[in-house]
């Protein structure tokens, strides 16, 4: 097949994205079949299903990578019958159902065992190290349940807000005074439906250790150094007990609450979302789950 025909179904495919870098997935999966395919002289757009079939098996084994594979396929084959891949699409997305909730179970038994108190120990190992940073990072995702984007903050002793009109898309640690720091989050997930949130700190714990960082600094201070955003999760994950991450920490945290008094509704507020996705998507005892559901019905 002559390079220039697999060369415009590839500029299709890349033309035809919604972002820079679908282009790039698209671009590189075309690449992979391309390779597979060899000297055989048929484009995608126009082979046989059997034979896209087996050549995406034989491309990879990988549910994920065959699924983004179906996907270009679909997409150079508009116009064509499918009804062989629409029925292995299918049988895809079970085999990739199947992966999720493998996965899950591990997960469930490599952190069964640790518990909410294991984590505040953890971290009060942080406190008597005076390893500061990590200690921030892992109060505020134990005391408030934040997301790794909201820890992408800068702690000031001068905060300016913007000016009427303007957005502010930075977070901080604002050392009000002595006695109080505000958490103030214009950059988080959920941003756009729960707007700009404050959170009032008084610990006195934390304001200390706020101001150990801050000692003898005149300019504002990076929690997190100068990263990008696609590196915040594993440099969370390095600051966090075991290793967890921060989704794993809520979803301890989650048992906490739902196990004890404390209000999960006041956490859903914190964390920017609903009580019912906390709920739903981050606890797993299923008689408690029951309950509580009932709770907020």
């Amino acid at each position: 097949m002559a390079f220039n025909e697999y060369a415009e179904e590839r500029a299709f495919l890349v033309d035809n994205s919604n972002t820079a870098n679908t282009a790039k997935i698209y671009g590189r999966a075309y690449d992979k079949l391309v390779k597979n395919i060899g000297d055989k002289p048929v484009l995608i757009s126009n082979a046989d299903e059997d034979f896209l079939i087996q050549t995406i098996k034989e491309t990879s084994e990988n549910p994920e990578t065959q699924a983004t594979l179906l996907t270009i396929v679909f997409k150079l084959r508009a116009n064509m019958p499918n009804s062989k891949l629409a029925v292995y699409r299918e049988v895809n997305k079970k085999d990739r159902q199947k992966r999720v909730m493998s996965r899950q179970a591990d997960e469930r038994v490599k952190y069964q065992g640790i518990s909410y108190q294991n984590l505040l120990d953890f971290n009060e190992t942080n406190y008597r190290n005076k390893n500061w940073i990590d200690w921030v990072i892992n109060y505020l995702l134990l005391n408030y349940g934040v997301r790794n984007e909201d820890l992408m903050l800068e702690i000031t002793r001068h905060y300016n807000p913007a000016p009427d009109g303007e957005e502010n898309k930075k977070n901080y640690l604002y050392v009000v005074n002595g006695s109080r720091i505000a958490y103030i989050r214009n950059s988080y997930k959920t941003a756009r439906t729960y707007g700009a949130q404050t959170i009032q700190i008084k610990d006195k714990r934390f304001i200390r250790v706020v101001n150990e960082i801050m000692y003898n600094r005149k300019e504002d201070f990076k929690l997190l150094g100068d990263i990008e955003p696609a590196g915040i999760s594993q440099k969370i994950i390095r600051a966090t007990p075991y290793k967890l991450g921060e989704g794993q920490m809520f979803k301890i945290l989650v048992g906490h609450y739902m196990k004890t008094d404390r209000d999960i509704k006041q956490l859903a507020e914190w964390r920017g979302t609903h009580i019912s996705t906390i709920i739903n998507s981050y606890y797993r005892d299923e008689e408690m789950l029951q309950e509580q559901k009932a709770k907020t019905l």
